[in-house]
C-alpha cells in the first residue's frame, strides 16, 4: 500500500511542476489564475492523500477551507474580468 501512495506522491509532484511551468509561462492573466486555482486543488489533493494515509482525519478541515477559499477566488477574478471586458467595450 506504501507504494501506491508513494506513486500518488510523484504524480501530484509532477503535476505540479507542470501547472507551475503554465503559471510562470501563462500569456494571459487568465491562465495565472487557472494555474493558481489548479495549485490550491492539488494541495488538496497532496492534503487529502496524507490524510488517507496516515488515518488523522483532522486535517479534513483544512481541505474544506482550502477549496473554499480557492473557488471564491476563482469567482471574484472572474467578476473583475468581466467587468473589466464590459467596461473596455470588449463582449
Amino acid at each position: 500500500m506504501k507504494d501506491l501512495y508513494f506513486v500518488g506522491y510523484v504524480v501530484l509532484g509532477f503535476s505540479f511542476i507542470m501547472v507551475l511551468l503554465r503559471l510562470i509561462k501563462g500569456p494571459s492573466g487568465v491562465d495565472r489564475v487557472m494555474s493558481i486555482d489548479m495549485i490550491t486543488t492539488l494541495m488538496s489533493v497532496f492534503i487529502l492523500l496524507f490524510i488517507l494515509e496516515s488515518d488523522q482525519i483532522v486535517y479534513l478541515d483544512s481541505v474544506m477551507i482550502l477549496a473554499l477559499i480557492s473557488f471564491f477566488g476563482t469567482v471574484m477574478y472572474s467578476r473583475y474580468l468581466e467587468s473589466r471586458w464590459k467596461n473596455e467595450g470588449l463582449d
